[in-house]
């Protein structure tokens, strides 16, 4: 199989047979120390925004590699038609790394750390670039592990408010191939929330799914309120209580699958 090798920013990756490029830092270490390449060997470069080339190496040196491309790959290869957005409440632990590897992996596209009310991790601002750094790095290794052409967007972490208020402009246009949906119990018990698969089933031609996840006991009722009078809709994920991570990668596959993403 091919090797991979990420080519992000500051780095550009053109689309053009016989250009030279010239692997940035990490990309070049990874090339030249991890993997052991030699001059000749044929590469999958990357960039992370859509666009893959196939490239042969034709210098490795300590003080730069670079490669020459010879053949542009198909767009968006190994993407998803589907938009999926995921707005997460930050479990605890290293459990939060587990699922951006993860729904990286399953194809999700954004992912918006949130902390709500009942969320015992709080991001301090001090640590908040270097969080982000950290799950940058997680996002695009998963994506070259599971040869995709787009890494995930992570955002900083931000309040459960400022979630809804970035998700708002979205919520109101009232997109029928747009559905926001809430794994929480309804807060009108005599209600019952339908189940996540039929009310993916019941919109038609999705083009995005956007997929809030609480945590560990849920979302406040007056959350799902907000969640609902902004225009989303609140889903059952089942008779069991999943775990945060497991939810949100059940939501994600189960998306995919009625996409016809996973067959």
């Amino acid at each position: 199989m091919t090797r991979r090798i990420p080519v992000r920013k500051p780095a550009h990756l053109p689309a053009d047979i016989d250009a030279d490029v010239k692997l940035p830092e990490q990309g070049a270490r990874y090339a030249r120390d991890v993997l052991r390449l030699p001059v000749g060997e044929v590469v999958e470069l990357f960039d992370g925004e859509g666009t893959c080339v196939l490239a042969r190496l034709t210098e490795i040196t300590q003080e730069r590699v670079i490669a020459t491309i010879e053949e542009v790959l198909p767009d968006r290869a190994g993407e998803s038609s589907l938009e999926l957005i995921l707005y997460q409440a930050i479990p605890k632990g290293d459990r939060f790394e587990w699922l951006l590897e993860k729904c990286t992996e399953l194809g999700v596209t954004q992912i918006y750390p949130i902390e709500t009310s009942r969320t015992v991790v709080k991001i301090k601002p001090s640590k908040s670039a270097a969080k982000l750094e950290r799950w940058q790095k997680i996002t695009a290794s998963a994506a070259r592990q599971s040869r995709r052409a787009l890494v995930p967007t992570v955002h900083e972490a931000r309040s459960f408010e400022q979630a809804l208020r970035d998700a708002s402009a979205r919520l109101e246009v009232g997109d029928a191939a747009s559905i926001d949906l809430v794994a929480s119990p309804s807060p009108d018990e005599s209600t019952p929330s339908p189940g996540l698969a039929e009310s993916l089933m019941r919109a038609q031609r999705l083009s995005t799914v956007a997929i809030w996840i609480g945590p560990e006991g849920g979302f406040t009722q007056s959350e799902v309120k907000a969640l609902q009078g902004a225009g989303a809709t609140t889903v059952s994920m089942g008779p069991r209580i999943l775990r945060a991570e497991t939810a949100a990668v059940t939501a994600i596959a189960l998306a995919q699958h009625l996409a016809g993403d996973l067959p």
